[in-house]
């Protein structure tokens, strides 16, 4: 598994908080979409915070964020927030494939990779950084960064 260790920097984001199962948050990229095209500030980073261990937490108990890292003077709706969101050292993996594919990708790095390599998780959310849009690739041609916090 090739992972790295990368210092993500903080940015200003706006998120939509999303209780539920986590492949269940398209919605709420939707709407946040679809708010952050109107400011007509560019989009620098599309991403998802998940703040629960899905094997600890009930599908409809799990907390996440989708965030869209832009600048702008313009006040969100309400359901919408907008602020700092924090960085920091994150082990990387770059993955290609289908969103359903991630789940496997982060036992591995939780199972395998965490142990294996002296690091330990640091007291922040994983992070999911989508490089490209399901709705300009097809699922096989997706790549997400998954982003674990490390100390």
């Amino acid at each position: 598994m090739d992972v790295s260790i990368t210092n993500i920097g903080s940015t200003k984001a706006a998120r939509i908080r999303h209780v539920g199962p986590y492949d269940q948050i398209g919605p709420c990229f939707e709407r946040l979409a679809q708010w952050a095209g109107s400011t007509g500030s560019p989009f620098t980073r599309v991403f998802m915070l998940s703040w629960d261990n899905p094997d600890f937490v009930a599908p409809e108990n799990l907390r996440s964020d989708a965030c869209i890292a832009l600048e702008t003077d313009i006040q969100p709706p309400d359901g919408i927030v907008y602020e700092g969101i924090e960085g920091g050292r994150f082990a990387v993996f770059t993955y290609r494939g289908p969103y359903s594919g991630l789940r496997d990708v982060y036992m591995r790095m939780f199972s395998e990779w965490l142990p294996a390599s002296g690091e330990r998780m640091a007291d922040r959310p994983c992070m999911e950084i989508y490089l490209n849009s399901p709705l300009e690739v097809a699922p096989e041609d997706l790549v997400t960064e998954v982003c674990i916090p490390v100390a």
